[in-house]
């Protein structure tokens, strides 16, 4: 499965917003986007194709980091948020088609929205 999902990091203290792109296309190597996770950081996931948040989405814990998973051909994690679990966050938004944005805070291995 071919994609482009952008992981965003907004950070309200310093004003910061960090972005890291996941691409996959067939046939070409790939490797996952990696953030380091900050204190009170809001995290969001888009899928450039569409600017909503993916259709589905594999969230799963290793030690402190945070593991994403947006192929669902492939659990193999495309974005990787690093000492998530160390940080105090707000999970991770995801945009529906209507508008409506979707929480997720993970606390262990769920499929998300």
């Amino acid at each position: 499965m071919e994609f482009n999902i952008q992981i965003q990091m907004a950070v309200p203290a310093t004003g910061q917003l960090i972005k890291a792109n996941a691409v996959k296309v067939e046939g070409e190597e790939f490797s996952p986007a990696v953030i380091r996770a900050q204190d009170g950081a809001r995290y969001s996931l888009v899928d450039m194709a569409t600017q909503l948040g993916p259709k589905e989405a594999l969230i799963t814990r290793s030690g402190d980091d945070l593991l994403i998973s947006v192929d669902s051909d492939d659990e193999t994690a495309e974005i990787i948020i690093e000492d998530f679990y160390l940080h105090p966050n707000e999970g991770i938004i995801g945009e529906a088609p209507n508008g409506e944005y979707y929480q997720s805070v993970p606390a262990r291995n769920q499929r998300h929205f």
